[in-house]
């Protein structure tokens, strides 16, 4: 299958995945139980589509534990983190996604850990995105460490295709 028909096939399992509220809680106490998580001072997310892993509890966690924490706003084809705080608006951005209503950009260098949404991974931690290739071309010269979050229904039990642009997690986290 090519990706075009990979990406329709993981958001129709993605939708139909059953007990996603039990499973994003297990996801996101593995993430905080991460020893990457728990030193990092600087934390990218992302805010979660409806059937996604929702990302609400570790944006919380990470904004109590006092750890800076930014999320992406797209303008064109390039994607830029912003912190957020416990009272930042959102806007509906690109594609439907909650954006931040903040202008205090973070820079790449400055991110420890970058939790980043997926359709499908697979077990050499290639992930399949939307297509618009705003991770991979945001993760080219990024250093500091990626982590997919998925149910376990989009991992792939075959390899995805990938090409030389397409960047590998550093850690892929289910709820299994």
């Amino acid at each position: 299958m090519n990706k075009e028909q990979l990406r329709k096939q993981y958001k129709a399992v993605r939708r139909e995945t059953a007990h996603k509220a039990q499973k994003s809680e297990s996801i996101c106490e593995k993430v905080k139980n991460l020893s990457v998580w728990r030193t990092a001072s600087v934390v990218a997310l992302y805010a979660p589509l409806p059937d996604e892993v929702d990302t609400v509890p570790l944006i919380r966690a990470a904004l109590q534990a006092g750890k800076t924490v930014c999320l992406p706003k797209l303008s064109g084809k390039e994607m830029q983190f912003y912190q957020i705080t416990p009272d930042c608006t959102y806007s509906a951005g690109a594609f439907g996604i909650l954006e931040p209503c903040s202008d205090i950009l973070i820079e790449k260098g400055c991110i420890d850990i970058m939790i980043v949404p997926l359709l499908a991974a697979d077990d050499r931690l290639y992930r399949l995105g939307f297509g618009g290739g705003y991770y991979d071309r945001y993760l080219r010269d990024y250093t500091g460490f990626t982590v997919g979050i998925c149910f376990s229904e989009q991992i792939s039990p075959a390899s995805l295709p990938h090409e030389a642009h397409d960047i590998p997690l550093k850690l892929l986290i289910s709820e299994k």
